[in-house]
This record gives structure tokens, sequence and C-alpha cells, in this order.
């Protein structure tokens, strides 16, 4: 629709209340890409502080526009930054940079309204996702790992592809083996198994 030179979705990073380049398409795209900016500078950071859209036709001595945004050698001549939000809070920002003004619409607009807030929601589940992950090899109580990430981690290291063979593990005497973090694991479990009998 808008046809910009170089867009970008940038998302909130909000343990330091920066924003980071999630997503980025266009020429400065390499000199933006480990570029985190913090709330309330720049064009994004002003909309990620304030959860309004930014629509600026003519960007030259703009009071909010910083160009490192963008990129070194990038010029901006127009820009608009929407917000992402979900549950009153502003979760990224997408950014869009000289597009075509004959573009810009109230059809434009909403389109861009509505992208926002489905991308808002796909972050917002996406979040939930990995806390629920995280919730179940953690305890919930002390916050450490449970047993279930135990079993899972040794699981993972039993069954990961054996490396080359090394003469030193070849060689390892009986009392060097038993040093291994798991032994004695299935020799404890066969003593259990005989108390109970």
């Amino acid at each position: 629709y808008l046809l910009p030179e170089q867009w970008s979705l940038l998302v909130m990073d909000e343990g330091h209340q920066e924003l980071f380049y999630a997503v980025i398409v266009g020429r400065a795209e390499a000199d933006v890409r480990n570029l985190r900016v913090p709330v309330g500078q720049g064009l994004a950071g002003w909309v990620a502080e304030h959860g309004q859209m930014l629509v600026i036709p003519q960007a030259e001595n703009h009071p909010r526009l910083q160009q490192p945004e963008a990129g070194k050698d990038f010029r901006i001549h127009s820009a608009i930054c929407m917000p992402l939000r979900s549950r009153q809070r502003t979760l990224g920002v997408l950014q869009l940079f000289n597009y075509r003004l004959d573009t810009l619409t109230d059809y434009t607009i909403s389109f861009l309204h509505v992208l926002c807030d489905y991308a808002a929601i796909a972050i917002d589940n996406a979040r939930y996702v990995e806390r629920i992950q995280e919730l179940t090899i953690t305890d919930d109580c002390t916050g450490l790992y449970n047993v279930r990430h135990l079993y899972n981690t040794l699981t993972a290291g039993a069954s990961s592809e054996p490396g080359p063979i090394d003469s030193k593990e070849t060689s390892a005497s009986p009392s060097d083996q038993s040093k291994a973090p798991w032994a004695g694991v299935e020799e404890t479990r066969a003593t259990r198994r005989g108390d109970q009998s």
C-alpha cells in the first residue's frame, strides 16, 4: 500500500525500557540491526512512551527525528510510527520511512491499525507461551528448576550423538567413571526397588 523505502518492527524490552529491532526491511538494515532505542527518545521511543500514532509527511528538521533510527546513510523524508498495544501496554512500534505521500489515506491508516493490533496479539501470545514453558520446568514457590527439567536435561544429554572416541575415555578406570554427575542414579533406583520388596 504505502511502499516505504524501509520499514521495521521494534519490540519492547520491558526490563531495560528499550526497543530493539526484531524485523528490518530496507536499505539501512545492517546499520540498525543491533541498535536499541530508549523509551522517550526518537520517533519510536516517543510513540512507545505515549502509545500514540505519529505521522510525519515532511520530516526535515523534525524535533523528534534521530537519524540513527534509520541508518547512517539513509535520509528520512517522511515517517509513520504506530504503537503495538495490548492490555493498556505498548509491546512494540511499527515504523515506515519514506512512504509515498499519495498513498496515505484513511483506508491505509485503518489497515495499519489492524495490522498493528494483530502483531500485538501475536507478540502477547508468544510471551505467554514462553512463560508457560518456563513454568513447566521451574518450581512455583522457589523459582528453581524442578525434577522435570532435570530429567529433560539428562535425557537430552544421554540421547545426544557421541563424539569421536578419545583414548582417555576408553582407558578410564571404573573409579573415574563413577564420578560422572549421573553416576549411581540407576543403582539408587535398583536399591530402592529392592527395599520395597
